[in-house]
């Protein structure tokens, strides 16, 4: 018997004897479902209900669904069932209702073990109900398996248009948090690899400057001596201190949320050169400030990646800024004020950071995983609405397996075409100067305004970059004439007419192979040129740095080696002065040599 509604549409048995027992009455809500988690339904392949006994009648009550059923009999015996269900003219306004028959003269069809039917069911009527009655012959077994759920608010029913327009916004917006799980994933998950630093929550002091070999981060800088934390705030706060500082060394440490929101800072322009702690909280973490905290600074996500900087003056200053790196203190808050510590949270599985995954259809499941790590902002309810379509919900595993083929591959080309947009936003992250861009894409939740975009590129062009007053990265990918830098066809030359790099810290001019994004091998191991190289003035007291692949004759104090190819480079002004930041003065263009 079908009953839509209370509509009652009656299935002939014929031979079937059936004892009118009501075994059980199963109900499910699949309204936002892909996949039945229900122990009645429990997905593809599983048994819902299976009986030996005959004469048994089994109801299952399913609500507002569009299911495949499959019917197996006991030892190969025939289950007589209709596979076509045609519709009913007698229904409710808003429902399509199917009329099945069995036996019938007109209609029967005996199938066979495994066949399968299809019932559909209107979903946009909310309350659409679907009862099932079916029956047994004497000692055969019938088992029910809901093999596939779809509903109106699933991917399943959304057109391709629709589906490749979210998963391109979605891509989007996911794509930093990818990239900084990547890293999360290297530095402090997988402990396999070379790569790796250490667990959660304890600090990893890098005793040595950036070279070619470090290839996790892209486009690193080789001014100072990088100190990094992974912190999960999940049990509990986590404090960070530091030590006293000479006025004249710049320090940064900068706390950036799984999103990466530049959430906020300690170092030598925020928080100043005294000795301090600093406690770093999660999103549910509400109190008043513990005694002995400077500062509490609360992230969005349990997951915080912090980058801390501190400068060199050069390479025999290497051996004291270590000295000061082993000041640098990371320890629970418990611990920090000598109390009981929490249990620990609980652990979590964390998947395994791979390419051909995090770019396609997958990044779905990397992404809910993502959203469990912090409420989702109340600016962004109505986005993740959007985004549930295509099976975007925190905590939410989707098998992308059952998905309907050309709702998957409209989600894939989405991605694809996301992918397209943040490396085509990447050379327009700022206004053009003299062949430099103007980069100001970087910074907090307030920052960006909803402009997933720009925080796509800035992470795609290099991630966990400072705020602008923190530090700027003017970049060079062109010359004086519009043609990209390649020094397997030219030689260049930054001549410093009009003073160098206004900056109250330091500042850098840095290459880049322009293929990799990374620092690039030279026979002198040099990288950048700034403020703390013994730079060759000329007689007006200007400033020429010599960029080629060649040594330039006569130049040698002045040379910042090229690959034999592409290249660009990243100018570093950490705390920019005012005439950088109001444009009085701008980088010069990078000139070719005839």
């Amino acid at each position: 018997m079908l009953n839509l509604k209370n509509q009652t549409l009656t299935i002939s048995m014929g031979t079937l004897v059936f004892a009118l027992i009501l075994l059980s009455s199963f109900q499910s809500n699949f309204a936002n479902a892909e996949q039945s988690t229900d122990s009645n339904f429990a997905g593809k392949g599983k048994t819902a209900y299976s009986s030996h006994f005959p004469g048994i009648i089994i109801w299952t009550q399913v609500k507002g669904v569009d299911g495949t059923f499959v019917f197996h009999g006991l030892d190969d015996e025939l289950v007589v069932l209709r596979t076509t269900l045609v519709p009913s003219v007698e229904c409710d306004q808003g429902l399509l209702c199917y009329d099945g028959t069995v036996n019938n003269a007109k209609n029967s069809q005996a199938i066979q073990v495994g066949d399968t039917f299809k019932l559909t069911i209107d979903t946009d009527a909310k309350d659409a109900n679907i009862s099932f009655l079916s029956g047994f012959l004497e000692n055969v077994d019938v088992k029910i398996s809901l093999t596939k759920i779809k509903t109106k608010s699933s991917s399943s029913v959304i057109t391709e248009t629709e589906a490749k327009s979210i998963a391109e916004q979605a891509f989007i917006y996911a794509y930093p948090m990818l990239e900084n799980y990547k890293t999360m994933y290297f530095f402090s998950i997988n402990n396999s690899t070379d790569e790796y630093k250490a667990p959660f929550n304890v600090i990893t002091n890098v005793a040595q400057l950036f070279t070619p070999k470090d290839t996790t981060v892209i486009s690193p800088n080789s001014d100072t001596l990088y100190s990094t934390i992974i912190l999960d705030l999940r049990t509990e706060p986590i404090v960070i201190s530091v030590p006293d500082f000479n006025e004249s060394r710049f320090y940064t440490f900068q706390l950036i949320d799984i999103y990466t929101h530049n959430f906020g800072y300690i170092g030598t322009r925020e928080t100043g050169s005294n000795a301090g702690n600093y406690l770093v909280v999660g999103p549910d973490w509400h109190g008043d400030t513990p005694k002995g905290i400077n500062k509490v600074i609360q992230s969005e996500t349990n997951f915080v990646t912090v980058a801390g900087r501190t400068q060199v003056f050069g390479p025999d200053d290497i051996k004291n800024v270590i000295e000061i790196q082993k000041q640098y203190k990371v320890v629970p808050l418990s611990q920090f004020l000598g109390t009981q510590a929490p249990p620990p949270a609980p652990s979590i599985d964390f998947p395994v950071w791979s390419a051909n995954k995090t770019y396609s259809t997958e990044f779905i499941n990397y992404l809910n995983l993502f959203m469990t790590w912090g409420p989702i902002h109340p600016s962004e309810k109505e986005l993740f609405a959007n985004f549930s379509k295509i099976g975007i919900e925190p905590g939410k595993h989707v098998d992308l397996t059952v998905m309907d083929p050309s709702i998957h591959q409209a989600i894939e080309d989405g991605v694809q075409s996301g992918y397209q947009k943040i490396k085509d936003k990447v050379p327009n992250l700022g206004k053009q100067v003299n062949g430099w861009t103007m980069i100001n894409a970087f910074g907090s939740r307030e920052f960006y305004n909803q402009d997933y975009l720009l925080r796509a590129a800035g992470a795609m062009f290099g991630i966990y970059a400072n705020d602008l007053e923190e530090a700027a990265y003017p970049s060079a990918v062109i010359d004086e004439s519009g043609e990209p830098l390649d020094a397997s066809k030219h030689n260049y030359v930054i001549k410093f007419k009009d003073g160098l790099p206004p900056a109250k810290a330091f500042w850098s001019v840095t290459m880049y192979d322009g293929k990799t994004q990374l620092l690039i091998e030279n026979p002198i191991d040099r990288y950048r040129l700034g403020s703390t190289s013994e730079l060759q003035k000329n007689q007006d007291g200007s400033v020429e740095i010599y960029i080629q692949h060649d040594t330039p004759q006569g130049h040698e104090s002045n040379w910042l080696p090229a690959p034999n190819g592409p290249f660009y480079m990243l100018m570093r002004i950490y705390l920019p002065e005012q005439a950088f930041l109001n444009g009085t003065w701008t980088p010069p263009a990078v000139e070719k040599i005839e």
